[in-house]
């Protein structure tokens, strides 16, 4: 917005004399024959300043315009969408037509997840700028989040392919949607569809097939996923552009590693390794070996973990399931800390389990000697059992969880050490164990705590909803 103080270098408290003096100087400088544009805006910011009424007015748009500004900077700050939101919800209010301020604040509440909110704002947009494919498509991801059979998603997508039927978006909420309908041929010719509307081979392709991916390997179907992958490898193969290259690369490995993230026991390693390779043979960079290496032993890791279930040498079943556990948390959760049925199995060996420590000891250089793989992908956390047995610490007798058990919070964020996470444990620490009632709540928090959590995460609904109820207590935190 025009500063008109600025363009007649006159302050807020100016009299009208010193207002006419700065209006002269400004026209002499910027005559009207040599900057017609300049001498229009002088001529405009002196007729505003000049009266009254329209000086107050200008007086608080003005002020809601430096207002928003501010906040704009401020919300570029942070990364939190629960943060940003707040920001861009902020500085809507000031101006409730500006379209690309609303946008922003649209987008904001649905990477928070306020899906419901989320939908009255893009209806809002749509009457703003029918045109525009985004507001359409995101329309119809919020209501998928809000109800993923709701009739109006289907019409919503179409509309925004007829708009651009080159944004993959579109096609892919679509697909979502069919899916969650059970009606899988839809979910996978829609994908199709979006392939061909785009008429050329590019990298938008690449979006299309390895949503492909995830369906097929979701459904279960192997072959399906090995004809995908040959496809995925066949335009990399035929990208010419190094720069390209290098990016499909790097998007397909690492898509890659995500999926087998989640579903380790349906993943091809070899093809996962083989992406990782192919990146650093184009680009080589340190975090790329680091993977490679890392994914090398995982992969061994879980070739070993069916020999090690079948191992009868182990005389301690707790180690046994610590084990297993080290290869499961690393392979579900990237070494993050998480609930899963290895732990509720972990839990219960350490109350059944009779093992002399001695035969613990024995158990653990059993590990380090014919499971090395094993053992790599987590030495800290053996070398930690084994310090305690020395020490003389009960690792195998029940125990209360420890100070900084967070089981819910971990499984939901994905990391103990998750910034929500670690404000939940201020909450506990300083809130919640400071009054009787609290520390009672703690306790019976811990007994139940695993199951829940285990509950939970199988859950995505009950998942979603237990989140946003900690997002409510972590933005309280803050």
């Amino acid at each position: 917005m025009l500063n008109y103080y600025d363009k007649l270098r006159v302050s807020s408290n100016f009299t009208k004399k010193e207002l006419k003096l700065a209006f002269f100087e400004r026209i002499n400088e910027f005559p009207p024959s040599k900057s017609p544009m300049e001498f229009k805006e002088i001529r405009e910011a002196y007729e505003t300043l000049n009266n009254e009424n329209s000086r107050i007015n200008y007086d608080n748009t003005l002020k809601c315009s430096i207002d928003i500004a501010v906040i704009l900077r401020e919300a570029e700050k942070v990364d939190s969408p629960i943060d940003k939101e707040k920001y861009f919800g902020a500085a809507h209010k000031y101006d409730s037509h500006n379209e690309a301020l609303l946008e922003k604040y649209g987008y904001s509440l649905f990477n928070s997840e306020k899906y419901k909110m989320a939908v009255s704002q893009f209806k809002k947009l749509i009457e703003m700028n029918p045109k525009n494919e985004n507001y359409y498509r995101f329309l119809a991801a919020s209501l998928l989040q809000v109800n993923e059979t709701d009739s109006r998603i289907e019409p919503l997508c179409r509309k925004a392919i007829k708009i651009n039927q080159h944004y993959p978006g579109s096609y892919l909420t679509l697909s979502i949607y069919y899916n969650s309908m059970e009606c899988k041929e839809k979910a996978i010719a829609i994908l199709d569809q979006g392939i061909a509307d785009d008429e050329k081979i590019d990298f938008d392709d690449l979006v299309y097939l390895f949503e492909k991916f995830w369906l097929f390997m979701l459904w279960n179907q192997p072959r399906n996923v090995m004809q995908v992958v040959s496809q995925i490898r066949e335009i990399i193969d035929r990208e010419q552009d190094p720069v390209a290259r290098y990016a499909q690369t790097e998007f397909a490995a690492f898509g890659l590693m995500e999926f087998m993230s989640l579903f380790p026991e349906n993943t091809d390693y070899e093809i996962v390794l083989m992406g990782m390779r192919a990146i650093q043979s184009i680009k080589p960079r340190e975090e790329i070996s680091g993977i490679i290496e890392r994914l090398t032993v995982q992969k061994r890791a879980i070739q070993q973990v069916e020999r090690l279930s079948n191992d009868e040498k182990f005389k301690s079943i707790f180690i046994k399931i610590c084990a297993i556990s080290v290869v499961v948390k690393n392979t579900y959760y990237g070494g993050a800390g998480a609930c899963s049925d290895i732990d509720s199995q972990a839990e219960q060996a350490i109350i059944n389990d009779q093992s002399t420590t001695t035969e613990m000891l024995d158990d653990l250089d059993h590990i380090r000697s014919h499971y090395y793989s094993i053992y790599k992908l987590h030495p800290e956390h053996f070398e930690g059992i084994g310090s305690k047995l020395k020490h003389g610490s009960s690792v195998n007798s029940k125990s209360s969880p420890g100070p900084d058990s967070c089981y819910i919070a971990t499984a939901i964020y994905g990391s103990c050490e998750a910034t929500q996470v670690v404000a939940l444990k201020r909450f506990r620490d300083e809130i919640l164990a400071t009054t009787n009632l609290g520390r009672v709540f703690i306790k019976c928090y811990y007994w139940l705590g695993p199951k829940l959590a285990k509950f939970t995460v199988t859950h995505s609904v009950i998942s979603r909803i237990v989140k946003r109820i900690l997002n409510t207590i972590v933005s309280y935190c803050k």
